[in-house]
């Protein structure tokens, strides 16, 4: 009995082929005939294709081919043209058109599922208004893009070979650019392939592909590449709709990767452009590069745009500025850039060859010469609108070096912190082996093993301040409590830069007072000092500079210093026997030097109450009294 059902079931399923494998011979072999017959249905075919399409087609000649099992309609000398428009058809040298046979004969209208367009020619003006306008195509009242919509989501295949679009632009240039495009969908799973091609030097390649509805951002996830090589991107600018405020020239090798997942977009590209000049759109400034390379990656996450970069490199004259990370973060119009391991010297050697930068700025730096590494920088803006009113700068410094400017000093060797906003900010100096250059005052660096305290910095219209709070250093003369204040004018003055400075120290070597003895001093002086001081101990000490640090501008500083001393020689003159001081005070006044000691040692006598005074006579003679 079970051998007898399954004979008849294999029986029936049998039948069932060879009556389908029938139907479908039948199918084909009527469905050829009809194709290869449809030159007699020309009218009625041309006029069911225009009933469905927002414009007008019309054709020299209709054909019919059999692809599989789809019946394929041609239409030769094809052309078409916008209800209401006066300008010339659009021609073409072949269109094809796939019909939907079962659809069709369920709707009883015409159904397409591919279209492919051969040789299009077009012809467009890009207008002063950054509008585009394609020639026959601006009529249709609008309908042309809702049907194109529809028609794009429901079609099966979209091929544009061989198409060109003459385009003109508002300064009468003409551009040609060719254009081959290939869109396909399965079910909802749809691909695309574009390739754009400008005789102006930009070639641009796409390739994509997704699922759902393009039109639905939310509903829509796919993927997209895109590369771009242009060896005119001045020739890009001219066609954007909104002329960006700064643009390059050059030439432009770009790779872009965009994963789409329903609203959320993750953006990866990998850019390198040659032979730049950037400049403003008004062209009040340029910036001429030789190379810019990089690689990103784009995120957003609740309206916080993030970009993350690496292994940017800029180029110009052989010079290479290179930051291995970076991270670009905006928030509405609040914008913050992140780096590290910022080598200042490549980009001081770049900055200062810009014409765009100020002249006086670019003589400052060059002077400077800023070195070392910032190894972390972030710069912060609140308002992208006002940049100049609300910004901050941070940054942690290794290594940093500058030189003196007008007298103000130069540093080597430091490391700390800086913070700076409008208005003002603050340095936060921890450095080792750090060293101090006030080539005005003395002729070599004031050198100190570790440095450590905070500058304070406030500038306004005319005038940058620096004041410092106690500052503790510590060299070969031992511990040193310094206050530093700084005053540089903006604007011309006759005095210039104007200083403050108060050394104070203990428990050090007579020695060490030259550090302190400033080379401005009259050599005479100098001298006196250097070989009247002998071996001892000096309590305290202390060192004070006010006033301007120009050279040769005496009547407009002054310089004190003070010692207290211990069981320490004072040869005041070669020919007077030495003196040694149990407890004095040594006072530098200018030009004038005084030594006072309640107790001191002649030979075996003891002094008390010794006064000795120096200074120099109207002839610039010392004079000494004791």
């Amino acid at each position: 009995m079970q051998n007898s059902f399954f004979h008849r079931l294999s029986s029936l399923l049998w039948g069932v082929i060879v009556t389908l494998i029938v139907v479908l011979a039948i199918y084909v072999s009527l469905g050829r005939m009809l194709a290869f017959n449809l030159g007699a249905w020309q009218v009625e075919i041309l006029r069911e294709l225009n009933s469905r399409m927002p414009f007008t087609v019309e054709a020299k000649g209709v054909s019919g081919e059999w692809q599989s099992f789809t019946p394929i309609i041609v239409l030769k000398g094809l052309s078409l043209s916008a209800p209401g428009s006066a300008a010339p058809p659009l021609e073409l040298s072949e269109g094809r058109i796939g019909v939907d046979v079962f659809n069709s004969l369920r709707t009883r209208s015409l159904q397409m599922t591919r279209v492919a367009l051969d040789d299009l020619s077009l012809y467009g003006e890009f207008t002063a208004q950054r509008k585009l306008r394609i020639r026959g195509l601006d009529g249709g009242g609008g309908q042309i893009g809702e049907w194109l919509r529809e028609f794009l989501l429901n079609v099966e295949l979209v091929a544009l070979r061989n198409n060109s679009l003459q385009l003109t632009m508002p300064n009468g240039d003409v551009r040609d650019l060719s254009l081959d495009l290939l869109l396909s969908r399965d079910g909802s799973h749809r691909q695309m392939e574009a390739s754009l091609l400008s005789t102006a030097g930009t070639d641009i390649t796409i390739l994509a592909e997704g699922v759902g509805d393009p039109f639905e951002p939310d509903l829509f996830s796919g993927e997209l590449y895109l590369d771009i090589q242009s060896t005119n991107m001045g020739a890009v600018k001219d066609m954007l709709v909104v002329p960006p405020a700064v643009w390059a020239d050059g030439t432009l090798e770009l790779e872009l990767w965009l994963a789409w997942n329903k609203g959320k977009p993750t953006v990866e590209a990998r850019l390198e452009a040659r032979d730049l000049l950037i400049a403003g759109q008004d062209q009040s400034w340029q910036v001429p590069l030789d190379r810019i390379a990089v690689e990103a990656r784009l995120l957003e996450r609740r309206n916080h745009w993030t970009l993350f970069a690496s292994g940017l490199e800029v180029e110009k004259d052989g010079v290479v500025v290179q930051l291995p990370r970076l991270q670009f973060d905006t928030w509405g119009d609040a914008v913050r850039l992140r780096t590290t391991d910022v080598s200042l010297v490549p980009i001081n050697d770049i900055v200062t060859g810009l014409d765009a930068i100020p002249v006086a700025l670019a003589d400052v730096l060059r002077v400077l010469q800023p070195r070392g590494t910032l190894s972390s920088l972030q710069f912060s803006m609140g308002d992208i609108a006002a940049p100049v009113k609300d910004w901050e700068v941070e940054a942690n410094f290794e290594g940093l070096a500058v030189d003196s400017w007008k007298g103000a000093p130069g540093v080597t060797s430091a490391s700390g912190y800086v913070q700076m906003a409008p208005g003002g900010g603050f340095v936060v100096l921890d450095s080792q082996q750090l060293t101090m250059d006030f080539p005005t005052i003395y002729k070599h660096p004031l050198r100190y093993e570790d440095f450590h305290g905070t500058i304070n910095i406030d500038w306004g219209a005319d005038t940058l301040s620096l004041s410092s709070g106690l500052v503790t250093a510590l060299g070969e003369e031992g511990t040193a409590q310094v206050l530093f204040g700084l005053s540089v004018p903006l604007v011309p003055t006759d005095i210039g830069i104007e200083m403050d400075l108060l050394v104070g120290l203990e428990d050090s070597h007579p020695t060490h007072r030259v550090k302190y003895v400033p080379d401005v001093l009259n050599p005479v002086l100098r001298g006196w000092l250097s070989d009247s001081i002998g071996e001892g101990l000096v309590e305290q000490g202390a060192f004070a500079w006010r006033g301007t640090v120009r050279p040769n501008t005496a009547p407009l500083h002054t310089i004190q210093l003070a010692f207290n001393v211990a069981d320490t020689g004072l040869n005041y003159h070669p020919h007077w026997p030495p003196v040694t001081i149990l407890d004095g005070i040594i006072l530098i006044d200018d030009v004038n030097v005084s030594v006072w000691a309640d107790h001191a040692r002649l030979f075996e006598s003891q002094v008390e109450h010794l006064s000795v005074e120096t200074w120099l006579n109207e002839a610039g003679q010392l004079m000494l009294a004791v």
